[in-house]
């Protein structure tokens, strides 16, 4: 990253407050972490695998702000410069407030996330991004001021080279670009539907079941173990537990748990049992992996069977009394009985087979209907093979909500700035449409990869409207500006380019770089995150450049259109 504002700045000054102003943004967020965290405010769980992304991202974000300033400052060349920093940070500041404040509510929608991980993330980057703002903003101009004026004393000349021409051809490129396609704007945004559409029809497909070993080390022999077992023998046999939660002296309870024992047990090969006759085995379940109440019963009080089956709430009750006492260490391993009626639990280890990772989903989708239909309480099945893949299909039906949260938010947000401060509250929409297509795109491309949707892949959703949302904002904001001042379309069009749009590349360029390391992290779901939030950079960007100035100019068509 220093590297890459070095050449963006050829000022060591500017990138050495850059970089200040990075470090005390994650040294902010970092302590408000603290704050936050068990020891604190207990808001948040800490530290967590997802929470150390929050640094890069903010690198990544934050640099967009600086970039913006200095790029602006540029623009002033006046000789004091206070008035040129102070007209600076007018000029961009309502537009990095808006983009800061968009950020963090599109983080803060984490909060629906069923995961506190991923909820507490949402809180560390919205925190993170206020805390860069203000520094941003306010510190980093002022340090800039005093080193121009410690130039001016010394008689050397300010830096007043565009931002856009550090790297040679970007203006050449980026420029033409965005006048040509908003001299046909229609023309181009067909073109952008028709590969929209294309991407959506094949993230449709995007797969969202959960794979242990993308969680794991990629080299790790577990890893290894699973990919084996996975190939070889077509799948992997495992223990998981069968959870009923009913009143155990209820005589209906108890007849459906002997019935449920029973089914789990068999018919099948290796269900060391089998069942009553019209029972057979649930898909997936090889038999019972171990002792269970029903077992134990039966192997410590005779006559249990027939207690279970026809026995009174007091014989029940006499019965678990017996086992109890007969074998109390086992009996405590598999039921634990409430001083009150209701809400005894015991567990049944089940012996199961998995040929595929939809394989748990399924078991525990199916575990209810295997407790008897109208007997108190239920039966559900956890265990290390269940409970992910339970957990990324609720991440996903929560993200699925979460997105249409975050565009809501955005658009409503949007819509209201530019209604207040300029009457044009379409201007919300034309700003979070770019950021729609680039989830669109970013959706086919995950089909394409090969990356599932899972609970890590799932912070996409916020993260391309965190990112994205600054670039959109930031463009129309200066296109309005020139428009206002009279400038012609093709003209505003034009300067906007050269100034915004130098900062624009600037920014997709470090956040890019600063994901792309994550390539090379041991977990495979880190890397995928890494690669589609740096790929999500570019996206960004380019959707600023090319599908923001065909709305623009069709707002502006419309607005001319309308009489008075």
């Amino acid at each position: 990253m220093v590297i890459v504002l070095a050449v963006l700045f050829r000022s060591p000054a500017d990138t050495a407050v850059t970089i200040v102003g990075v470090i005390l943004t994650a040294l902010w967020q970092i302590g408000l972490s603290g704050y936050l965290g068990p020891d604190g405010l207990d808001k948040i769980n800490g530290i967590t695998p997802i929470s150390i992304i929050v640094p890069v991202l903010l690198v990544g974000l934050t640099v967009d702000y600086s970039l913006q300033i200095v790029s602006r400052r540029r623009e002033e060349r006046d000789a004091d410069p206070s008035r040129s920093t102070s007209r600076a940070v007018s000029t961009t500041g309502a537009a990095i407030g808006l983009g800061a404040l968009t950020t963090a509510l599109s983080f803060l929608t984490n909060l629906a996330s069923p995961l506190s991980p991923i909820r507490d993330f949402g809180i560390l980057a919205a925190c993170g991004i206020i805390a860069g703002f203000f520094i941003m903003t306010s510190l980093v101009p002022a340090v800039r001021i005093l080193g121009d004026r410690r130039r001016m004393f010394r008689g050397w000349p300010l830096r007043t080279r565009p931002v856009i021409d550090s790297i040679p051809g970007v203006r050449r490129l980026l420029v033409p670009t965005v006048v040509r396609c908003a001299r046909h704007p229609k023309l181009t945004l067909l073109a952008v539907a028709v590969l929209a559409g294309a991407a959506v029809a094949g993230g449709i497909n995007v797969n969202t079941e959960f794979k242990e070993d993308e969680f794991l080390p990629e080299n790790s022999e577990v890893v290894q173990d699973i990919r084996l077992a996975r190939d070889e023998v077509g799948g992997l046999s495992t223990t998981i537990t069968g959870v009923v939660i009913t009143d155990l002296e209820d005589p209906a309870a108890a007849r459906a748990l002997v019935a449920l024992d029973d089914r789990l047990r068999g018919p099948g090969p290796g269900s060391g049992g089998s069942a009553p006759s019209g029972l057979e085995q649930p898909i997936h379940v090889v038999g019972v992996g171990g002792s269970t109440l029903v077992s134990l019963a039966a192997e410590t009080v005779p006559n249990a069977r027939a207690v279970l089956t026809q026995g009174s709430s007091d014989d029940l009750a006499e019965l678990y009394r017996q086992v109890s006492e007969a074998a109390p260490d086992d009996f405590a391993k598999v039921a634990s009985l409430a001083d009150s009626s209701g809400n005894d639990v015991t567990i049944i280890p089940i012996q199961a087979y998995f040929g595929s990772d939809s394989d748990a989903r399924d078991l525990y989708n199916a575990s209810g209907d295997l407790w008897a239909d109208g007997a108190p309480g239920n039966f559900t099945v956890t265990g290390a093979q269940i409970n992910p893949g339970v957990t990324t299909n609720a991440v996903a039906r929560s993200q699925t909500t979460a997105t249409f949260i975050t565009v809501l938010t955005a658009l409503a947000l949007l819509t209201a700035y530019f209604w207040r401060a300029h009457r044009r509250p379409l201007l919300g929409v034309v700003t979070v449409a770019p950021i729609v297509v680039v989830l669109m795109l970013l959706l086919g491309l995950m089909w394409v990869l090969g990356i599932n949707y899972n609970a890590l892949t799932a912070l996409l959703t916020s993260l391309t409207i965190g990112i994205g949302v600054d670039y959109t904002i930031h463009f129309a904001h200066r296109y309005l500006h020139e428009r206002e001042q009279g400038a012609p379309i093709t003209e505003a069009l034009t300067t906007t380019a050269n100034s915004v749009g130098g900062a624009l590349f600037g920014s997709a360029t470090t956040t890019a770089l600063g994901f792309i390391v994550l390539a090379f992290a041991p977990l495979l779901v880190v890397s995928q995150l890494g690669i589609l939030i740096a790929i999500t950079g570019i996206l960004s960007m380019m959707a600023a450049a090319i599908i923001l100035p065909c709305l623009l100019v069709l707002a502006d068509r419309r607005m001319q259109s309308v009489p008075g």
